[in-house]
């Protein structure tokens, strides 16, 4: 399916809520790619949807940007994350793989924003698949005594023996290690995502598992990016789905962890974009929480950065209503997956 510019001009309104099917979606990106000018009119109208989704006023009938709001705050859209995380999770894997045959011999050295060089990083990737292996019980990896719930620490060892090795060997040792555990996850099949396990510390479900580990490979991907010089690269709208979800679904356990919970309370998170939606998630864990104390609107993918920790909350573009003291703390909470 492929659009002229006024076809996609005139399903604007629709990609905005995200009312499009698949098919159309990708026709309106396509098209936002061969016509630049539509970008504008996009970036306008999913501000707006977002700005006015928690509005009380009733904006002005007429053009199609005060149609596309009017929609926007009586109906907000309801996220839809997938039920089958796997392909998303190999697609994910994928991509890292790409971006890695791009680093050049001169440059594993580079350093990143995780804090090592390109080349400890990939090491890094190494104990976390073997971790995560164990955790999933698709594999025997023991963390060094004492870094159990210690994300870095664990991976030290191997870092240490990795950077003895050509890059090339640990981009090899990783590699394998990836696309085991794909192999392992698609063999156990979605029984698997029934199960609950521990994470670093942090009881979760296995899928919830699967998509923190799909925005760690996200995450360094984009680091390994940025070292380059090259452009960063969004997720397709399914990630960001399962991504956007697992972020705000956890904010009971990120507020209750950063010692912010507010029992009683709730916080409403409304994510423009493909792959965003409207979320009311309790603000301590194991509460019923109550009507939504504050409002946060903010774009999906950039969201997903605070979430990461490569965006940080006070650089982030974003709307509030209620008590921004509060959005900060919901903003910074958001962190407990971070790569």
């Amino acid at each position: 399916m492929e659009l002229d510019r006024d076809s996609a001009a005139e399903l604007l309104g629709a990609y905005a809520l995200d009312a499009l099917d698949a098919p159309e979606a990708d026709a309106v990106e396509r098209a936002l790619a061969a016509f630049p000018d539509l970008r504008v009119e996009v970036a306008r109208l999913g501000t707006a949807v977002g700005a006015l989704a928690a509005a009380d006023a009733t904006p002005p009938p007429g053009t199609l940007r005060e149609r596309v709001l009017d929609v926007a705050r009586r109906a907000p859209r309801r996220p839809a994350p997938p039920d089958d995380v796997i392909p998303l999770y190999r697609r994910q894997v994928a991509e890292l793989a790409a971006v890695l045959d791009t680093v050049p011999e001169r440059a594993w050295s580079l350093d990143t924003a995780a804090g090592w060089t390109i080349h400890e990083l990939v090491a890094h990737l190494v104990g976390v698949e073997a971790y995560v292996a164990s955790r999933l019980d698709l594999g025997d990896f023991v963390p060094p005594p004492g870094t159990e719930h210690d994300h870095v620490g664990m991976t030290v060892p191997i870092i240490d023996a990795e950077r003895l090795r050509h890059p090339s060997e640990t981009r090899q040792a990783w590699e394998r290690s990836a696309w085991s555990v794909v192999g392992l996850l698609e063999a156990a099949g979605p029984d698997l995502f029934t199960r609950r396990i521990d994470l670093y510390g942090i009881p979760t479900s296995a899928r919830t598992a699967v998509v923190a580990r799909m925005f760690e490979l996200w995450t360094h991907a984009d680091d390994v990016r940025r070292a380059l010089g090259q452009p960063l690269v969004d997720p397709d709208a399914e990630r960001l789905a399962a991504m956007s979800d697992v972020a705000t679904r956890s904010l009971p356990t990120g507020m209750t962890l950063s010692g912010k919970a507010r029992p009683g309370q709730s916080a409403k998170v409304v994510l423009l974009g493909g792959g965003g939606g409207t979320w009311t998630v309790p603000l301590a864990l194991g509460d019923a929480g109550g009507p939504p104390a504050v409002t946060v609107v903010a774009d999906v993918v950039d969201f997903c950065r605070v979430a990461a920790t490569r965006l940080d909350p006070a650089s982030l573009d974003h709307d509030v209503e209620g008590d921004p003291e509060l959005a900060g703390d919901v903003l910074r909470a958001v962190a407990i997956f971070a790569a």
